[in-house]
């Protein structure tokens, strides 16, 4: 999975790159005793490997979250971002449209 002699930027760099996906687990509620969310941003290589190139997850007010899987979705080049279904399905994919509907497209919505 890694290369001990490359970092991670550079080893993608390295070979094509086959998708970039963020993964969005959402917490309930966003508050001092809340779960995290889960947010992550992984890459799959030509060469069949995947990278784990951020992991963002924390405890997170929702309206601070919006920004924050945007300003992701741009800086790591995402194709798609995947949002499980229980505990935001319906909320985020418009929530990321009311701030940038450039983003909206790609956004897909899954069971747990």
């Amino acid at each position: 999975l890694w290369d001990d002699d490359l970092d991670e930027e550079e080893n993608i760099g390295r070979h094509a790159v086959d998708f970039t996906v963020i993964g969005y687990d959402p917490a309930v509620t966003g508050n001092a005793t809340s779960d995290e969310h889960g947010l992550i941003v992984a890459t799959k290589l030509s060469n069949g490997k995947i990278y784990i190139r951020n992991d963002s997850s924390q405890q997170i007010k929702p309206n601070e979250l919006v920004p924050r899987l945007i300003n992701l979705y741009y800086k790591y080049d995402v194709d798609r971002i995947r949002v499980e279904v229980n505990n935001g399905g319906d909320w985020i994919p418009d929530s990321i449209n009311m701030v940038d509907n450039n983003v909206f497209g790609i956004i897909s919505i899954f069971l747990c």
